[in-house]
């Protein structure tokens, strides 16, 4: 191009009119500019820019170009005429004939034109390519826009692992700006960090050309997952590489939970059944001979959740859980694989191993029962021992399974006595009326009952009645039980359970299945206001009318957290009042006569007259 513009610039000084057709006719866009004037301009010139010769000579060239690049043409002209320079180029925007923006690119030189300097530009239309740089700048910008709202850390990297460019998300990541981190090498980003981390996905991509995925923990112990892509040039030659991070510490954490979630109960941190299941299987297979199957039951679970609620039932079990894993090695698979029902496989463990272990567990039940009185664990234990692979674990499992069962029916009906005898003493822990609250109601129940002329059965279960009736109360909060305010209308029904609740204690024990029925309807009314049946009159037993009298005498002749006590005088008054609605009215008229006027019944009952 040089030499070609050398050429016209002596071909136009020296023969300008013999070569002044070749030049009009060329098929460049050529133009002469003269003191700002234009001065020359050639058919292409014409064509190209829609102008005829008339509209273009003789005025300013600066009236063509786009006032944006004004500045910017004037200081090229400026320094071609000053400099000289042989070749010099620029581009700008020049306004055609009908109105339309045409970027042009100008490769100038300085001539002599008619006897003065002048410059001729060579103008090339670039308007395609300008085009096509906006998109590309346009494309970039969305990229970079799109990459920096990525959750995704994001950087290029040179073959030496520098950073040439990262997004915003990689800069958070280190902590620092994203520009910050162009040339530093990718693990220099992080504080005391100097080489690539083991198995790094961005060595091993630029090393064999191919995408790499992988996962690294950062030096502040985040998981991330780097996938890496080579970067080539024309040739094939590895020049850099694109590194896409991601923080799965979260994911990496939700998934070790599930993955634990999917073995393991989640109350008490056993295997659960389908985990134990598996290991039998893989252990039929195995070396691990002989191999010694432990079934554990949680006696009474049942009776506590029914009674005392299943947050207490839970608590059983985890203390269940509790003393089979302090009970047994750490290598033995311990599982829950059923309601109140443990398992546990132990490998290379003999007959008189397991025996040993099954003395372990108990001696570590008495001592949590020691520590834990009010709760006290109960365990129903069976073992058996698979001697080689010639014999079924599965058949082992049953063996253990019918031997706890055993033990189960030995000691069942004693734990739940045991249960109920250990309720009744919370129960009795738990006088928050006065001391001997249950003594008095015996004696007057007793008294009332000799009164009608009751059968020995019924004085007997009556006697039983006064003292258990309110059993079902260990599982009432002692916040309710407690309280000093009135109670709200949730509260009263707490309180309302009772009832049922020490039935079903009562049906637990073979002493109290008795009284069940009596524990249950001795909230009853005359009226068939009562709870929980609702039943009336005669159709509620003669037992639990008699308590339902001598009950509240008791209560409002006794300090209550919620009241003082009241005369003897006045409490007999409330009574023959509730005659007929809340009391039998036959029965408070047997009740009245055990206090003759002016007479005390006893020592220990005149004390809560006054």
């Amino acid at each position: 191009m040089l030499e070609r513009l050398r050429e016209f610039q002596r071909e136009l000084g020296e023969k300008e009119k013999k070569y002044y057709s070749l030049v009009d006719n060329a098929a460049e866009t050529i133009i002469v500019v003269q003191n700002g004037v234009v001065s020359f301009a050639n058919q292409a010139v014409l064509a190209h820019t829609g102008y005829t010769a008339e509209e273009l000579l003789s005025r300013s060239f600066l009236d063509f170009i786009h006032p944006e690049d004004k500045e910017s043409a004037v200081q090229h002209y400026r320094v071609l005429l000053e400099k000289k320079s042989p070749l010099y180029a620029c581009s700008f925007r020049i306004f055609t004939r009908d109105g339309s923006v045409k970027w042009v690119e100008t490769n100038s030189v300085v001539i002599e034109w008619e006897g003065q300097a002048a410059t001729l530009h060579f103008l090339t239309d670039i308007t395609p390519r300008k085009i096509l740089e906006e998109e590309l700048q346009r494309l970039m910008a969305e990229k970079s826009l799109i990459l920096d709202s990525l959750t995704e850390m994001v950087a290029f990297l040179d073959r030496d692992m520098h950073v040439i460019w990262a997004n915003r998300t990689a800069g958070q990541s280190a902590g620092r700006s994203p520009e910050s981190l162009f040339g530093a090498k990718c693990h220099e980003i992080w504080p005391g960090k100097n080489v690539p981390c083991p198995g790094c996905p961005v060595v091993q991509s630029m090393e064999t050309g191919q995408v790499y995925a992988g996962e690294v923990t950062s030096p502040d112990g985040r998981i991330l997952r780097i996938t890496a892509t080579p970067v080539k040039d024309k040739k094939g030659k590895i020049i850099g590489a694109v590194e896409a991070a991601l923080d799965i510490s979260e994911r990496k954490r939700y998934e070790e939970q599930l993955k634990f979630l999917s073995m393991h109960d989640s109350l008490t941190g056993l295997y659960k059944r389908a985990f134990f299941q598996e290991e039998l299987r893989r252990l039929s297979g195995s070396r691990e001979y002989p191999i010694t199957i432990l079934v554990a039951d949680l006696d009474g679970l049942k009776l506590v959740n029914d009674t005392l609620g299943h947050a207490k039932g839970d608590k059983l079990l985890q203390a269940c859980a509790g003393v089979l894993k302090t009970s047994l090695r750490r290598s033995d698979i311990i599982a829950r694989i059923g309601g109140d029902e443990f398992s546990a496989l132990l490998s290379k463990t003999d007959e008189k191993i397991g025996v040993d272990l099954n003395r372990r567990i108990r001696a570590n039940v008495e001592a949590y029962n020691q520590e834990h009185p009010e709760l006290p664990l109960h365990l129903s234990l069976g073992a058996a021992t698979c001697r080689s692979a010639a014999e079924s674990l599965e058949e082992t499992f049953k063996k253990a399974d019918n031997l706890m069962y055993r033990n189960k029916l030995l000691n069942g009906a004693g734990a739940r006595n045991q249960i109920v005898g250990e309720l009744l003493a919370a129960l009795k822990e738990k006088d928050f009326i006065t001391a001997g609250h249950a003594e008095r109601l015996q004696e007057l129940c007793w008294k009332t009952g000799e009164k009608m002329g009751l059968s020995p059965r019924q004085m007997a279960d009556l006697a039983l009645l006064a003292q258990v009736h309110d059993l079902g109360k260990v599982a009432i909060p002692d916040s309710v039980l407690f309280k000093k305010e009135p109670l709200t209308g949730e509260e009263l029904e707490v309180i309302r359970q009772h009832p049922e609740k020490g039935y079903r204690i009562a049906l637990s024990s073979p002493d109290l299945t008795g009284v069940a029925d009596l524990i249950l309807m001795h909230h009853e009314r005359w009226d068939g206001k009562g709870y929980p049946r609702g039943i009336k009159g005669e159709a509620i037993p003669v037992e639990c009318r008699i308590l339902a009298i001598v009950d509240a005498f008791d209560a409002m002749t006794s300090e209550r957290p919620y009241r003082k006590p009241i005369t003897r005088e006045e409490a007999l008054a409330e009574l023959k009042r509730g005659a007929g609605s809340q009391f039998d009215p036959r029965l408070v008229e047997v009740f009245l006569s055990l206090f003759p006027e002016g007479k005390e019944t006893s020592k220990g009952h005149s004390h809560h007259a006054h």
